[in-house]
Order: structure tokens, then C-alpha cells, then sequence
């Protein structure tokens, strides 16, 4: 699936081409929101840097897919944050020269996760890498990640795919049209998140627990009811789920129709914008001090707040 995906965003064509040229650069920062795909698109990207368009690149491709082709390393080594000792481990492999191919691959999965001293240490092998050597550098965001380490690298961003691309992909093996539908709507353009909520059944909770939520929240106590109904939904997905049910309502006033749970137009729109903002700044946050009750006590204000007017 992903490596359908990767082929059509804006980082592969990037590095390819420039692969093809000859010409790749030390230093790459793709910038994924994506966490399903980040590790995925970065596997793949690595196979294009690596390949050496012979018979030979399907066994690298096998290799890469098992972090366990010998010209390239993957971080962090362990644990889920990239350390000093990760960086340590890197610089020192700089030096060595390729075993197999022309090209010496480091990448750093999670990077905005790493630590200041981690980066710090990355800063002098960015700036003026040994001969050979290319460091892929991937993040759901670019908060967390140092100013000088940013103007070290090539940055690519990865945007969310659209509704039309996800049905495309999943729906040959998705085949409940509607459980797709509701995967896709809180999916907040990540195929791997629609997979994930299609196949274990969490589209339909999450569809569920949003439409209850604009039926049977009217106060701030029933949002602590619904915080705890909600207990550790990705608040991405919620968000996206939110603004889909938003969506809907503000299509039926449109056409006439009023809102049986009483949120007027002028409420709808005001949510779905209020909605946009948190989403944004989830996405930007580093240390996302967002949370559930912020969100659903927005609605609740909205919905009042026009309701007085």
C-alpha cells in the first residue's frame, strides 16, 4: 500500500530525480504528519537511494524492508527516541566506507522526538558530511527539531491525502463501503489510520461517539462524561471526525434542513472553524497541550453562544 502512496507525493519525485541526476543531496527532512506512514515512506524512500537499478534491487528492497541492508542504518537503534548514543553510532559509521553500494544511508525516524543534545551533536556531520554519505531525516513536524538543524537540510513536507485517494487504495480490500466511509472521515488524510480504524472496528465507535456527542452534550458536565466516553482517542482523529459531523450538519441547513439536535448555521460554521484552528494547532504543537475537554467545551460555547443571538 505505501509504497503506492510514496510514489506519489512530492518527496519521492524529489529524491529520484535527483538520484537519476546524480545529484542527491547530503541531507533530507521529510516532514509527515502521517504517523502510520512515516517509517513506511521513509523505507521506501531509502530503497530509491539505494537502489542501483539492476537485478540486485529487490534483494536491497528485502534488506531495507528488515533493517538489515548493510549501507544503510535506521534510528533510533532502540527505543522509540533518538539518543546521543544513536547520533554517536551514526557519526562514527560516517567514516566508513560503503560495503556494497555507492552511497553510505543513515535515516532517523521520529526526529522531532530526538533530543537537543542528540541534535546538537548531528549538527557538524549535516553541515559537512564525509564523501558518500546521505542522511534521511524523517518527522510528523518540524516543532521539536532545532533552527540549525533545519538549515542543514533539504526540507520536503508530505501532505495528508485526500478522501478520493484513500477510497482508491483501501476500497479493493475495504469492502464495507460504509465502514469506509467512517474510516476515511476520521482518518485526517492517513490511509494507515483508515486501515487501522476499518479493520478493528474503531470507525464505527468513533462515527458513534461523535454523533452522540452533538445529540447529548448540552453543559460543561456532560463534557466530563464524554472526556471519559472518549478515553485515549487520537485526538487527530477525533478532531477530523468532529469536523466531518460539522460538515454533514452544515450540508442538510444548506438544503433546509434543520438541525434536530437544535445547532443553528451560524453555530455549525463557527465550530467548524474553531475546529480547523485546534487542528492546527495540533499539528504544530510539539508538546500537545490540546486536549479532549478543550475540544468538545468549544462546542458546547458555540452552540450556546448562538443560540443567544
Amino acid at each position: 500500500m505505501y509504497e503506492e502512496l510514496v510514489k506519489e507525493t512530492t518527496a519521492y519525485k524529489i529524491i529520484s530525480t535527483e538520484k537519476k541526476k546524480g545529484a542527491l543531496s547530503h541531507a533530507y527532512l521529510v516532514v509527515c504528519a502521517d504517523k502510520y506512514a512515516l517509517k513506511p515512506y521513509l523505507k521506501e524512500l531509502a530503497k530509491v537511494i539505494e537502489f542501483q537499478g539492476d537485478d540486485g534491487d529487490e534483494r536491497i528492497a528485502k534488506l531495507i524492508d528488515k533493517n538489515a541492508y548493510v549501507d544503510c542504518t535506521f534510528y533510533p537503534l532502540t527505543g522509540e527516541r533518538i539518543m546521543t548514543a544513536d547520533v554517536d553510532d551514526l557519526v562514527s559509521k560516517t567514516y566508513i566506507r560503503p560495503i556494497e553500494n555507492k552511497t553510505r544511508l543513515f535515516v532517523l525516524c521520529g526526529a522531532e522526538n530526538a533530543t537537543p543534545a542528540a541534535q546538537n551533536k548531528l549538527l557538524k556531520t549535516l553541515e559537512e558530511p564525509p564523501k558518500g554519505v546521505v542522511i534521511l531525516i524523517g518527522a510528523l513536524r518540524e516543532s521539536g527539531l532545532l533552527s540549525t538543524v533545519l538549515s542543514r537540510v533539504k526540507k520536503i513536507d508530505v501532505p495528508p491525502l485526500s478522501s478520493d485517494k484513500i477510497r482508491s487504495v483501501l476500497s479493493e480490500r475495504c469492502k464495507d463501503k460504509d465502514r469506509l466511509e467512517n474510516a476515511i472521515r476520521s482518518a485526517n488524510g492517513s490511509a494507515g489510520a483508515a486501515l487501522a480504524l476499518y479493520e478493528n472496528g474503531e470507525a464505527d465507535k468513533l462515527d458513534s461517539l461523535v454523533k452522540d456527542i452533538f445529540a447529548e452534550m448540552k453543559s460543561s458536565k456532560d463534557v466530563i462524561k464524554f472526556v471519559k466516553r472518549a478515553g485515549k482517542e487520537d485526538i487527530k482523529e477525533l478532531i477530523s471526525a468532529l469536523k466531518a459531523e460539522t460538515t454533514i450538519r452544515l450540508e442538510n441547513a444548506v438544503y433546509g434542513k434543520e438541525d434536530k439536535d437544535g445547532f443553528t448555521v451560524g453555530a455549525l460554521v463557527a465550530i467548524s472553524e474553531t475546529l480547523t484552528d485546534k487542528e492546527r494547532a495540533v499539528a504544530f504543537s510539539a508538546n500537545t497541550a490540546m486536549t479532549i475537554d478543550g475540544v468538545l467545551l468549544s462546542i458546547v460555547r458555540e452552540k450556546r453562544r448562538w443560540q443567544k443571538s
